[in-house]
C-alpha cells in the first residue's frame, strides 16, 4: 500500500515539472515578418500540443493509480473484518466443543417430575322432581271462591280472584260480575273513586252485561258519597232511561225525586 501511494506522489511530481517547463519554453512570439518565423510559430504550436496530450495521458494513468489504491485498502479492511468473525467463531466452536465434553462426561440425572394428585371434579347431581300438572280451575270455580272471599270480607284475596277471571276469562259472562263486586269492594271501602273507575271499566267493556243496570247506579251513590250531585244526578237519570223498569232504575227514580 505504501508503495502505491510513492508512486502515486512520483508521477504528480513529474507532471507538475513538465507542466512548468512547458510555460517557461512558451515564450510569446514577436510579430511575424516573414515566412520562416510563421514556421517556428506552426512548430511550437504543434509541441504544445502533444505535451498537452501527453499531460492528458499522464492525468488518466493517476486516476487509474489511485482507483487502484482505493481499491486495495477497501480489500484490506475486508480481510481484516472476516479475519475477525472468523476468529469469533473459531471460539464460539471451542466453547461448545468443551461444553459438550462435559456433558458427556457427567450427564445430569433427570429427576421424575412429581405427579399432581388428579382432583376429581364433583358433579352436583340433578334431582329431577316430577311436576304434577296444575290443573285449571274453570272460572266458575274461580268465581264462587272470590264471591265467598268478598261476604267474608276478606277484600284482598276476593280482588285477586276476581282479577284473575277479568284476565283469564274475559269472554265469560261472569267476567262483567267480577268488575263489579270489585267495584262493591272498593266502595266498601270508602275508596269511592277507585269504586267509580271499575264501574265505569264494567259499562265500556260489556254495555248489554247483566251487572250494567247496578253498576251505573253504584256509580251514582259513589258521586254522591264525593258530593258531586251534578255526577250523581247524571246516572242515576241514566239508569231511569236506560233501564226503566229493574229493580235499580226505581231506586234510582227515588233519588233523583229527593236530590231535587
Amino acid at each position: 500500500m505504501r508503495l502505491f501511494t510513492g508512486y502515486l506522489k512520483l508521477l504528480i511530481i513529474i507532471a507538475t515539472i513538465l507542466f512548468l517547463f512547458s510555460c517557461a519554453s512558451v515564450v510569446s512570439p514577436k510579430p511575424a515578418n516573414n515566412n520562416s518565423d510563421q514556421g517556428k510559430l506552426a512548430k511550437i504550436d504543434e509541441k504544445i500540443t502533444k505535451f498537452n496530450q501527453k499531460l492528458e495521458e499522464i492525468y488518466h494513468r493517476i486516476s487509474v493509480i489511485q482507483f487502484m489504491v482505493d481499491n486495495h485498502e477497501r480489500n484490506f479492511k475486508d480481510y481484516d473484518t472476516k479475519i475477525k468473525m472468523l476468529g469469533n467463531i473459531k471460539k464460539d466452536t471451542n466453547t461448545i466443543a468443551n461444553d459438550v465434553k462435559v456433558a458427556t462426561i457427567n450427564p445430569l440425572e433427570k429427576v421424575p417430575e412429581k405427579k399432581k394428585p388428579v382432583k376429581l371434579e364433583k358433579k352436583p347431581v340433578k334431582i329431577i322432581v316430577k311436576k304434577k300438572p296444575i290443573k285449571k280451575e274453570s272460572v266458575t270455580t274461580i268465581y264462587k271462591r272470590a264471591y265467598q272471599e268478598f261476604r267474608n270480607k276478606r277484600y284482598k284475596k276476593a280482588i285477586q280472584l276476581f282479577n284473575r277471571i277479568v284476565k283469564q276469562y274475559p269472554e265469560s259472562k261472569l267476567a262483567n260480575n267480577a268488575l263489579y263486586w270489585t267495584g262493591e269492594i272498593y266502595y266498601d271501602l270508602k275508596k269511592y273513586e277507585t269504586a267509580i273507575v271499575f264501574f265505569k271499566r264494567l259499562m265500556k267493556r260489556y254495555p248489554k252485561g247483566n251487572k250494567v243496570p247496578d253498576a251505573t247506579l253504584k256509580a251514582g251513590y259513589a258521586f254522591l258519597s264525593l258530593g258531586n250531585k251534578k255526577q250523581a244526578k247524571y246516572y242515576f237519570t241514566r239508569v231511569v232511561s236506560n233501564f226503566p223498569f229493574s229493580r235499580a232504575g226505581s231506586i234510582a227514580e227515588k233519588k233523583l225525586s229527593k236530590l231535587k
